[in-house]
């Protein structure tokens, strides 16, 4: 009898790719693609060494026989190619429906690899450290990518995300440092921390205005970046959002915006931008090494500047203060050699510093 011989859950190998059976239904007889299991401590060592047998290129079958019995494969658990570092390409049959994290991690000659349309995912860690791979296609029912799911693909150009995707994981495009452009569909909401960080070929990005909410640096180190779009929605400019976008010339703020995070445009060295009046918080260093800053007012609705605010704007001359102001951190104009004069109203001191009448603090 068959149910004797094979049941849900056995493992067994095919094509030196092991499997586990996922369902014994009529007309639904399938299978997934395992790892080997490994417990404990050494346990990753013990996968890399396990899948060190998969090389070159590799066809994953989309039918394959157990017990004089036929199974279709439908899924791919976590970790199932994890640092096979020989692999190059994969093909997989049409019924994949689903990846498991971890799935191509460290699989660092890996070229090409096709995502079937059924997939709605891109798990975490997916294709995490693939290093050689330079396109990928990503299928229209994909509606999420996982944390670091394409993080240091150093070798990714291009990416078109589909129209359908709703969500897209910390990290998952960091260090993608070919990458030159991302249309974000319309129905991404969010963008989260490091998302893009340094994408050192990436020129342009533009938000959709549906975004509310952007992670801590986001597009950090993008050294290329020039022009960028934020979302009409959002009220603050996270910390080191733009932090080493040496290249950056152009940023709208929106008036929805009343809070510039730490380190906001920290070593933007070109750029040069009046600070919104609405604004009413800006955090530490978050204007350091802004070369191109030659004067600054700051708003009224400011109340504290924090340490580092303006330090090493070597081409600041001239700042205007308020009477609100009631602390002045530690280091805020340090270094700003060309500074010659503060202005409190209507009031100026050349190469001296008149401070509010309200400070309080200075560090």
């Amino acid at each position: 009898d068959f149910l004797l011989d094979v049941n849900s859950g056995d493992r067994f190998v095919f094509q030196k790719m092991p499997y586990e059976i996922t369902s014994l239904k009529d007309g639904e007889m399938t299978v997934k693609a395992k790892f080997h299991h490994f417990d404990g401590k050494h346990r990753d060592t013990a996968v890399e060494i396990a899948n060190a047998k998969f090389s070159g290129d590799v066809v994953i079958p989309s039918e394959i026989t157990y017990m004089d019995k036929k199974f279709r494969v439908t899924e791919i658990s976590d970790s199932a190619f994890f640092r096979a570092k020989n692999l190059t390409s994969v093909t997989m049959p049409a019924d994949i429906k689903g990846f498991g994290k971890n799935m191509f991690d460290g699989c660092e000659k890996l070229v090409s690899c096709n995502i079937p349309d059924n997939v709605t995912e891109i798990s975490p860690n997916c294709f995490s450290s693939c290093a050689a791979l330079k396109s990928i296609v990503i299928p229209a029912g994909v509606t999420a990518i996982g944390n670091n799911a394409f993080y240091y693909c150093s070798s990714l150009e291009s990416i078109s995300l589909p129209e359908g995707l709703k969500t897209i994981g910390e990290h998952a495009f960091y260090e993608c440092g070919k990458l030159t452009e991302i249309k974000l569909p319309a129905g991404v909401t969010a963008i989260p921390a490091f998302a893009f960080g340094n994408c050192r070929s990436l020129l342009h990005f533009e938000f959709s205005d549906r975004i509310a909410s952007i992670g801590a640096s986001a597009l950090a180190g993008c050294i290329k970046l020039k022009s960028v779009k934020l979302p009409s929605a959002i009220t603050a400019i996270p910390n080191s959002l733009f932090d080493g976008c040496k290249a950056l010339t152009s940023v709208n703020i929106p008036a929805s915006v009343t809070s510039i995070g730490s380190r906001a445009f920290y070593n933007c060295a070109v750029f040069d931008f009046a600070i919104p009046a609405q604004i009413t918080k800006i955090g530490s260093s978050a204007f350091y090494g802004c070369n191109a800053l030659t004067e600054v007012s700051v708003p009224e609705g400011v109340t504290v500047l924090e340490t580092s605010t303006f330090q090493n704007c070597q081409n600041l001359a001239s700042v205007t203060l308020h009477d609100g102001i009631t602390k002045i951190g530690g280091s805020v104009f340090r270094n700003c050699a060309k500074l010659s004069a503060i202005t409190l109203g209507n009031k100026s001191r050349t190469a001296s510093v008149e401070l509010p009448s309200k400070l309080t603090t200075i560090e």
